[in-house]
Order: structure tokens, then C-alpha cells, then sequence
């Protein structure tokens, strides 16, 4: 977590880097837009909003979907594990 109580996710590179953060009843997340050819390096940050219930309803509806978000959270490190 970032001092600004973001979460990053990502595969260690900031194309594949999401922020994230929780607001209320709601979540906000962060990309880059590299279309029209920009690099990562040059690519303005876009905000993006979703409730959690929406969320919920796409990714978190099904036993198999639970059980893939539950095994994926029980990997996820805090910015203070090695």
C-alpha cells in the first residue's frame, strides 16, 4: 500500500500495474492509456470507478468464481512481506 492508500497489482512492470483503492462503497483503480502508440513512460493515467456490488455481481456470483478470487487473495503479499 502507497501512502496514499492505494494498492498496486501487478506483474512488476507499470503496463501491467493496476492502483487501486477502496472509497466507500465503491472502487477506484488507475491504468495507463498507451493507445495511439505511447510508451508506458508517456502515457497519461486514467481514473476508472465501480461499485464493489457490481464487482460482486460480474466476478464474485458463482462458487467456482469464489473460489478463484479466494485462492488468487491468499497469494497476494502486503507491501510488508518479502
Amino acid at each position: 500500500m502507497q501512502d496514499s492508500g492505494r494498492y498496486g497489482i501487478g506483474q512488476g512492470t507499470s503496463a501491467s500495474t493496476i492502483l487501486l483503492q477502496q472509497d466507500g462503497d465503491k472502487m477506484k483503480y488507475w491504468t495507463k492509456d498507451t493507445s495511439g502508440g505511447r510508451s508506458t513512460a508517456t502515457a497519461r493515467v486514467v481514473e476508472h470507478t465501480v461499485s464493489i456490488a457490481e464487482l460482486k455481481s460480474r466476478y464474485f456470483s458463482t462458487a467456482e468464481q469464489r473460489a478463484t478470487i479466494e485462492q488468487i487473495a491468499s497469494k497476494l503479499k502486503t507491501g510488508t512481506s518479502e
